[in-house]
């Protein structure tokens, strides 16, 4: 039965034990989201894909799965894209409607749960390393795609990235390009497109990452203690981290890259 919320969320089903992903992030996210490095530049490769594929963008229905706070379905809804947001968290969405006045906002398990909609292209942004089985939650989203329609991926890649954060963040395991493509194949998806990003500051990162494993304290298992001492970087160093971003958003018009620290990709439903 379908219910809503003051907040204007259409609720399907509401998941109040939620274990694949913190729920005491969501604030924290709200704050850093807008002028932290990483997230603005993500938001612009993103962009660089989507508008690779979906040139009318006001006939293009596109859903965003495990939208969180908002931060790339409203940037994406600023750039034209008609952009309705899901995730199980209501607590997530509660700051996505703040971001976003007139989207679709739905609560919902897509593994259990039924629409009975179609989109023309489903988004999944750094959401299923956090999934245990990611194979059946991949064909969950492909029910939700029109014949010839497109899934939009972002993963993080490299299990030698792999540290105390991606633990405590909920992270079941970083991807390869391999392995997101075996995925999608299996799913009954054929690649469009495929790229590494963060590649010119994946040497830092890696570097970042080992020493944060090894002198950070080990028993802080607090995310957003954990992820406010990550993010808060002096606001110069945030300017500068945001032009290698800002280049490959730019170079993914024309090459993909062949490492990094993520991994962005567009497949087309069979």
């Amino acid at each position: 039965m379908i219910n809503k919320s003051q907040d204007n969320i259409r609720i399907i089903s509401h998941t109040k034990n939620i274990t694949d992903y913190p729920q005491n992030i969501y604030e924290l996210l709200y704050k850093i989201e807008p002028n932290n490095f990483w997230f603005w530049g993500r938001n612009r490769i993103i962009l660089t894909y989507i508008n690779h594929f979906l040139r009318n963008k006001e006939e293009s229905r596109l859903l965003e799965i495990g939208c969180g706070t908002g931060f790339a379905l409203s940037f994406l809804e600023k750039a034209g894209f008609h952009i309705s947001g899901l995730d199980i968290s209501l607590n997530g969405l509660k700051f996505a409607r703040k971001r976003s006045k007139k989207a679709d906002l739905i609560c919902a398990d897509i593994t259990k749960d039924k629409l009975n909609i179609k989109f023309d292209s489903v988004c999944l942004f750094d959401v299923l390393e956090h999934i245990p089985n990611d194979i059946l939650f991949l064909r969950s989203c492909s029910k939700l795609i029109k014949q010839n329609g497109l899934i939009f991926i972002t993963v993080p890649a490299d299990m030698k990235i792999w540290s105390k954060v991606d633990e405590i963040s909920g992270h079941k395991r970083r991807y390869d390009r391999e392995k997101i493509i075996y995925l999608l194949k299996i799913c009954g998806f054929t690649i469009e497109k495929i790229s590494y990003f963060n590649f010119f500051l994946y040497f830092p990162e890696l570097l970042s990452r080992k020493f944060h494993q090894k002198y950070s304290d080990s028993k802080n298992t607090d995310i957003v203690s954990v992820l406010s001492g990550l993010f808060n970087i002096p606001k110069i160093f945030n300017t500068i981290l945001k032009i290698p971003l800002f280049l490959e958003s730019v170079l993914l018009k024309y090459l993909s890259f062949n490492m990094g620290g993520s991994i962005i990709v567009a497949a087309r439903k069979k």
